[in-house]
């Protein structure tokens, strides 16, 4: 279970919860711009779009489960299940892997108009990673300062749904999410998709834009806080999940900021101190246990 947001103030920030009952060794990822990333049916992109983001480095190969690239454009990958369906090869398509879509994208898409024309020939192909590391059913939203949509393949096909809230969570299929926040007048409790949709939406919308980077970088922040799973609060029939990381990046700028469960201390990694033009990922791992400012003594 997890939420993205994306929020236009000034700058473009995005944000995302990853909620699951153990952490998967996610670590701060940059992809430097000569990094070869290998693609199961399309040619390797030398030269692509440098990104950062929160990923799992398998054989040295990120796995992103959020990013942006360097010229603002953000994607997030949220858990899908029973929804997403993943097809054979198809002649005549884009064919990429799930956990290719997200590098491929930043990769070579400078914004949204581009990552949509794109999709117009995307089919997701059913092929792991590993065998040891199976396909995690997902859809994904993307989004730019101007713009934002979302990625679904289902059994009737891949869908591409203008997102104006600029808010995912995980069930329903989009369209179902957006539809019951646009007709609901009650915010609701609880963790469900659309009870978390609901809530990120509402402050989203309400929640005064500031005016310093800090300071919406602190309001995206507040927002996935409303949204945030702790140990034990679950229905009976839900998993205890909890809140492995909350990312905010400023995309603008290629900051990226994070919190653990343990550590609520933001730990930032900036895209642009690193050599970009190089050819291996750098990765910083994100903080896990507590850090308290003991103020005396």
């Amino acid at each position: 279970m997890c939420t993205a947001v994306s929020c236009r103030a000034g700058s473009h920030f995005f944000g995302r919860t990853l909620d699951y009952d153990r952490s998967f060794g996610e670590t701060i990822v940059i992809t430097p711009r000569n990094y070869p990333f290998p693609f199961r049916c399309l040619p390797s992109v030398p030269g692509h779009h440098a990104m950062i983001g929160m990923a799992l480095l398998a054989d040295g190969y990120p796995l992103y489960f959020d990013a942006v690239n360097e010229k603002g454009l953000a994607a997030a990958g949220l858990n899908f299940p029973g929804n997403a369906v993943y097809r054979p090869f198809t002649e005549g398509k884009f064919n990429i892997t799930p956990y290719e879509l997200i590098p491929f994208l930043l990769g070579t898409c400078d914004n949204t108009e581009d990552a949509r024309e794109f999709t117009k020939e995307l089919s997701l192909y059913d092929r792991p990673f590993r065998g040891d590391l199976p396909l995690t059913p997902l859809h994904w939203m993307v989004a730019d300062a101007e713009d934002c949509f979302v990625i679904e393949q289902t059994a009737d096909g891949l869908h591409v749904y203008d997102n104006p809230v600029r808010v995912l969570t995980n069930n329903p299929p989009f369209p179902e999410q957006l539809c019951r926040y646009e007709t609901s007048e009650v915010l609701p409790g609880g963790w469900s998709s659309e009870a978390r949709f609901r809530r990120a939406g509402f402050m989203l919308e309400h929640s005064a834009a500031e005016v310093t980077p800090a300071g919406n970088v602190n309001r995206i922040f507040r927002i996935l806080g409303a949204v945030e799973r702790t140990k034990g609060c679950r229905a009976a029939d839900d998993p205890d999940f909890i809140t492995q990381y909350t990312s905010c990046c400023d995309a603008d700028r290629g900051i990226y900021y994070c919190t653990t469960y343990w550590n609520r201390t933001v730990t930032a990694v900036n895209m642009h101190g690193e050599r970009l033009d190089g050819d291996k990922p750098v990765s910083y791992t994100p903080v896990r246990e507590p850090w308290i400012l003991m103020r005396n003594g």
